[in-house]
């Protein structure tokens, strides 16, 4: 092989490169190398050897990298051009995350010490030096792995089982504390069209008019609503919808939805998501805590908001439930928060979280590596 000025022959290497090392710069033991095959040299950080294959010597890169071994067709073509390639369904994935399909599986063999040894090329339509995989190396006595013996000793550690009423314990300011507004105001857009309507004051059920009265008070306390004493256009019944665990108060504002323009923002479904996700492997799911509540309303929006209570009216400060145009408005928000996050994908008030890759570690480092601050 004709060398590179950089080049040099080597019989052993004392100590890893930076690429032999882990991701947090820790020995992963010495490579060694031999010199009974042909001269093997570097050019750069990349590692080369003559191989003496059936068919004639091939220069060819150390990858320990890679999971199979690669070749061009022009390289195999000079080698063996008579040679008809076996079929292959095998899609190679390149250091840029692209995706390659084989052409076919070219098989040679070579003799090393006077063991034969059969190697299996997926055949690809590059101009990339044929790569020996990292299992190929080892086998042809190329490299070897050793690990030191710090290594060999594993600390046990006491895990914790992961269950709902830990992560409750642990995280109670997430699950129970108050609501935080999401930056920006939203905006009803009117149509002008409308006539303003006031409705009638409806009766609250007198069996639930200690707990409607509670949680007016606890949303006003919390800053989603507050008192209104000067005239408005718009005014809408409260609705009362009984939850297993609580009270959610919502208003009834059929004459206002009639007047307010809808954005008319994509919904997304599963069916938008699920084609992106090819190689997921682990899924979470977030339920945002009073979703439409994180949402601040502006001053002109929120007077159209007003509502009848058996204690006068009040008005919200945040998005309310019973909107027409909520939904689209609040899943636009999302959006906006969470565009640029890869494997994360919010749908209505859930945030679909995801971990792909070809094993379950290589999902958790790349959803951390993906997502973590820079």
């Amino acid at each position: 092989m004709k060398r590179g000025q950089n080049s040099r022959q080597l019989h052993t290497i004392d100590g890893p490169s930076e690429e032999d090392q882990d991701d947090e710069g820790g020995n992963l033991g010495q490579i060694y190398t031999t010199m009974s095959i042909g001269a093997v040299n570097t050019q750069g950080k990349k590692w080369f050897v003559n191989l003496p294959l059936q068919n004639g010597p091939q220069g060819c890169q150390l990858d320990s990298g890679a999971t199979c071994n690669v070749m061009s067709i022009k390289d195999k073509m000079r080698l063996s051009p008579r040679t008809a390639l076996q079929p292959s369904r095998t899609r190679l994935k390149l250091y840029n995350s692209a995706w390659m399909n084989s052409m076919g599986l070219f098989s040679t063999q070579c003799v090393i010490r006077g063991k034969r040894h059969k190697l299996d090329f997926e055949i690809v339509q590059s101009s990339q030096r044929p790569l020996l995989s990292g299992s190929t190396c080892e086998d042809l006595g190329l490299i070897r792995f050793t690990i030191p013996e710090e290594l060999n000793s594993v600390e046990h550690m006491e895990v914790s089982m992961l269950t709902k009423e830990s992560l409750i314990t642990t995280y109670h300011d997430v699950f129970n504390g108050p609501i935080d507004s999401l930056p920006g105001n939203l905006h009803f857009e009117l149509d002008n069209t409308v006539a303003p309507v006031q409705c009638a004051p409806r009766n609250v059920p007198v069996a639930l008019k200690a707990a409607v009265k509670a949680q007016l008070d606890q949303h006003e306390r919390d800053g989603h609503l507050v008192t209104v004493t000067q005239p408005t256009d718009w005014i809408s019944n409260l609705v009362i919808v009984k939850k297993p665990e609580k009270l959610r108060l919502c208003i009834d504002p059929r004459p206002l939805n009639r007047a307010l323009k809808r954005s008319h923002y994509r919904m997304p479904t599963l069916d938008d998501v699920l084609y992106k996700l090819p190689k997921a492997r682990i899924f979470a799911l977030v339920d945002a805590r009073d979703a439409f509540l994180q949402c601040r309303l502006d001053e002109e929006s929120s007077l159209m908001t007003t509502f009848w209570t058996p204690w006068g009216r009040k008005r919200w400060l945040k998005l309310p439930f019973g909107v027409s145009v909520a939904p689209e408005l609040y899943q636009r928000k999302q959006h906006e928060l969470l565009v640029g996050l890869k494997g994360i994908e919010p749908i209505a008030d859930d945030i679909l979280i995801v971990g792909c890759g070809d094993t379950e570690e290589e999902a958790i480092r790349e959803t951390m590596m993906q997502n973590s601050p820079h």
